[in-house]
């Protein structure tokens, strides 16, 4: 029992520390501190609001959050910003030597001071009556009016979030004055609210209103953009096609300005829809002839005497042969131009049909030709009863003179092919043989992995009563890992 309360005890003990270097900003800027705390909240994060604020607050430092930044007095004006040797850089990325002004190191934002005036007055650790939380949020409204739009205001507002959450619609007449409204159950601003009801809606597998998915896309943000890219994605491996526009689109948004990880992210997604769909049998659709291997000219033997030199004369007896006129007797033709493929060296390939994204194949992405019909769906092989020559005995002159019953003439004999079942694709260990039915064509999975986010606990966004998303997952509720290579999310 006094083991028990111990314990209890210590785990007070620690989470009063935690909200006091939560409180105190000279204890916020040792990095040992403010990550002790930071972890203690993300622990609890997933359950807890104020805890869910508290890890969004000390994942930045103060410097971030630009509550504390180097002023530079200049004769031409202000400059809020970092000193980094002989320069300084200010908000805006403007350049300027130290040395051409009054430098001011550390300076509090007067959105600081009321920041740490309003944690030490709410942020004790203690439970907050709807009473207090009202209080509370009215303190913030007040501080915002005197900071107005101070560099370090963002901070603030965050913490407007925990009482927003608590009271829900008592507390819209000030919520509404932060840029929120209400939609649905929640309150939330107006990309945050298009991008919720969109991932709801997602997730339960509903319809997406036309309306509701023309708001998503019209949002400028990140979050909704790749939760559109997501949306779309599905779309496409459910409609079976779209997919290299889908993988340019993917592409797109990892664009420079967004970033190397991103662009990284959004590559690798990419790069994971290519490899599930594109075709891995040819090259842009294409493959060599078989017929001149590609090398555009072959020896092709007459078609009329098949290589005899001797043709039947029109009209007259089976044995009245005359040189064919064809090939002039030679049986051949020399260096001609191969008609398999209009003397290119290529043909379109048998599984894509010259399509290499396959929109609309229905196998897997390991199916591949058979190896029988080479695509063809036929097999041909030689007459067994002419020996490929169209005719039979009795002989003139060396040569059969008599058409062949079994080819009739034509001197070989065409099957549908039996070992891919007229498919034109070999035996897959995945979608079997024969015919696709297309039941393992490619899905979201074969592209990436849906990780459950431990910052949200899977929520997307966690707040009640808010449409608020969660910063590491962007309100999906899961962390994407690219099947190509799951390390590169959007994570740090």
């Amino acid at each position: 029992m006094r083991a028990a309360l111990l314990a209890l005890f210590l785990c007070i003990s620690a989470s009063d520390e935690n909200f006091k270097i939560l409180q105190d900003p000279a204890r916020r800027t040792r990095e040992f501190d403010r990550q002790t705390a930071l972890k203690a909240f993300r622990e609890q994060s997933k359950d807890s609001p104020v805890a869910w604020v508290a890890t969004r607050f000390l994942e930045k430092t103060d410097r971030q959050w630009k509550l504390t930044y180097d002023r530079l007095k200049t004769g031409s004006g202000t400059l809020l910003g970092t000193a980094d040797g002989p320069n300084f850089i200010a908000y805006d990325n403007t350049r300027v030597p130290v040395a051409g002004g009054t430098l001011e190191k550390d300076v509090r934002d007067p959105a600081a001071i009321e920041l740490d005036a309003y944690l030490k007055a709410w942020w004790s650790g203690a439970a907050l009556s709807d009473a207090d939380h009202r209080k509370a949020l009215e303190a913030i409204e007040q501080s915002m009016g005197k900071v107005g739009t101070s560099p370090g205001a963002e901070a603030l507002k965050l913490f407007s979030l925990v009482h927003a959450s608590a009271l829900g619609d008592r507390a819209s007449d000030i919520v509404t004055k932060f840029g929120f409204a209400k939609e649905g159950d929640r309150w939330g601003r107006k990309d945050d609210l298009a991008l919720c009801a969109l991932v709801g809606g997602i997730a339960r597998k509903t319809l997406v209103s036309g309306d509701l998915e023309a708001r998503a896309r019209a949002a400028t943000g990140l979050p909704a953009r790749y939760a559109i890219a997501l949306f779309d994605l599905s779309k496409v491996l459910s409609a079976n096609q779209g997919y290299e526009n889908a993988y340019k689109t993917l592409l797109g948004l990892g664009a420079p300005g967004m970033g190397p990880r991103v662009a990284e992210h959004f590559k690798a997604l990419a790069d994971s829809l290519k490899l599930a769909v594109y075709c891995r049998v040819c090259k842009d659709g294409k493959i060599t002839c078989e017929m001149c291997l590609g090398r555009k000219k072959f020896d092709q033997p007459c078609p009329q005497c098949h290589t005899l030199g001797w043709a039947q004369k029109g009209g007259a007896a089976g044995s009245t042969l005359i040189r064919c006129w064809r090939c002039a007797g030679q049986g051949s033709f020399k260096n001609a131009g191969c008609p398999g493929c209009g003397q290119t060296g290529i043909i379109n390939c048998p599984v894509c049909v010259g399509k290499p994204w396959r929109d609309g194949f229905k196998g897997c992405k390991d199916c591949t030709i058979c190896g029988v019909c080479h695509g063809r769906k036929q097999t041909e092989k030689n007459c067994g009863t002419c020996g490929g020559k169209g005719r039979v005995p009795p002989i003139t002159a060396g040569i059969p003179t008599v058409t062949c019953d079994t080819c009739k003439g034509f001197a070989i004999l065409k099957e549908n092919c039996a070992a891919c079942k007229e498919s034109g694709l070999a035996p897959c260990k995945t979608c079997g043989d024969g015919v696709r039915d297309g039941k393992n064509r490619a899905k979201t999975e074969d592209i990436y992995a849906a990780q459950p986010c431990q910052a949200c606990g899977g929520k997307g966004f966690p707040l009640p009563n808010l449409a608020v998303p969660c910063e590491r997952c962007f309100g999906l509720s899961f962390i994407a890992l690219p099947a190509i290579d799951p390390r590169k999310t959007l994570l740090e």
